[in-house]
């Protein structure tokens, strides 16, 4: 992930703007309502956040390593045992 995209993300989970459960791999907006998803044709599931100006698609996996403390600066984050739409933090 790039350092602006990283940067955007760190800044919405530090300010409470997205949750995210680590244990059901799920995020959440501010009122708790669940993000929707729609899975890419790799099977990864996708969500839109928009921050500033400035909207980009994440991984939910991207979201749940980010906010599991993960450092993933120009790093690719995939699935945790490689089976689609399994997601959640290993340790």
């Amino acid at each position: 992930m790039n350092s602006k995209r990283l940067a955007i993300l760190k800044d919405m989970l530090s300010n409470g703007k997205i949750i995210a459960d680590l244990e059901a791999g799920k995020v959440y907006n501010l009122r708790g309502k669940e993000l929707g998803i729609k899975p890419n044709k790799r099977g990864y599931c996708r969500t839109g956040i928009y921050c500033k100006g400035y909207s980009s698609n994440y991984g939910i996996h991207e979201i749940i390593a980010v906010a599991g403390g993960m450092d993933i600066l120009n790093l690719t984050v995939n699935h945790k045992d490689e089976v689609e739409h399994t997601i959640g933090l290993v340790t």
